[in-house]
């Protein structure tokens, strides 16, 4: 990828309109654009993935320790 690519993403990121940036971009430019743009958000996809999945272990394992407790607490309720 020519080195004057992620400076471009980056103006079209940083830009009110994007269109001022990518009207200036060779047809070559642009489709290195887009192959960083797929790139990107693959990569934001895969870390919110991970995230999510992060949160509902942890959920997950919260959840798991208050059925438990209610079941204790079942417990000695119905041997009292």
């Amino acid at each position: 990828m020519p080195k004057h690519i992620e400076s471009m993403f980056d103006d079209c990121e940083d830009a009110s309109d994007a269109s001022s940036v990518l009207c200036r971009a060779s047809k070559n430019e642009a489709g290195w654009l887009a192959h960083l743009a797929r790139g990107r958000v693959q990569q934001e996809r895969e870390a919110l993935e991970l995230g999510l999945e992060q949160e509902l272990q942890v959920i997950s394992a919260s959840f798991m320790l208050l059925v438990t407790h209610a079941e204790v607490v079942a417990v000695r309720v119905s041997t009292a």
